[in-house]
């Protein structure tokens, strides 16, 4: 049996939790006003660079046995060596997995950004005259 499908969730799904924390770090920092309007645009460019990654589901694939596996970070179809795909009945929640793990990857930059920002003595909105 091989580790690397297991692996991968185990992996995704921390990230996943993580990025969903990201997410509403940087939401609520832009609730409360924290944050400036120059952020609500980061927002949207982490948005669209997150919907760009999603178009590159189709092509995250890797070798597994003698075949290929498709899903990163979730397992969620094999085929083998003449073409033919394995699928079953965690291929949709896999892909919707997916899915959300790489349109939220770049909240995960973001909030990190947006920590850091908040926290600098010099760009503190805490500092304003």
């Amino acid at each position: 049996m091989n580790t690397i499908p297991i692996s991968l969730a185990i992996v995704g799904i921390g990230l996943l939790a993580w990025e969903v924390l990201s997410f509403i770090v940087v939401r609520r920092a832009l609730k409360a006003g924290r944050l400036s309007q120059q952020w609500r645009r980061r927002r949207i460019i982490a948005f669209v660079i997150g919907a760009l990654l999603v178009v590159t589901i189709p092509w995250q694939q890797y070798p597994l046995g003698s075949g290929t596996a498709a899903g990163i970070p979730f397992f969620a179809a094999w085929f083998d060596a003449k073409g033919r795909d394995f699928v079953g009945a965690i291929t949709l929640p896999a892909m919707l997995g997916n899915l959300v793990v790489w349109f939220l990857a770049p909240q995960l930059v973001l909030a990190y950004v947006a920590r850091r920002y908040l926290s600098s003595p010099d760009e503190s909105h805490t500092n304003a005259v």
